[in-house]
């Protein structure tokens, strides 16, 4: 990512959550994020995982990997 331009800690944070694919808890992960005024969210390219960022808010790009 530097050589994009990016920086940890300067113009870029990674905030992790969990791997398990438990829609309920996954939920109130991309709540949170939502709430901490995220820029994207970057999800594991799975069903329930894309669902929560859904749920959590249709405004904020969501980047499946």
């Amino acid at each position: 990512m530097e050589s994009h331009g990016f920086k940890d800690g300067q113009n870029l944070i990674a905030n992790f959550r969990r791997l398990e694919q438990d829609f309920p808890a996954l939920s109130a992960d991309a709540a949170e994020l939502v709430r901490s005024n995220v820029n994207v969210i970057v999800t594991q390219g799975t069903e329930p995982a894309l669902r929560a960022a859904l749920a959590a808010s249709r405004g904020l790009p969501i980047v499946m990997i």
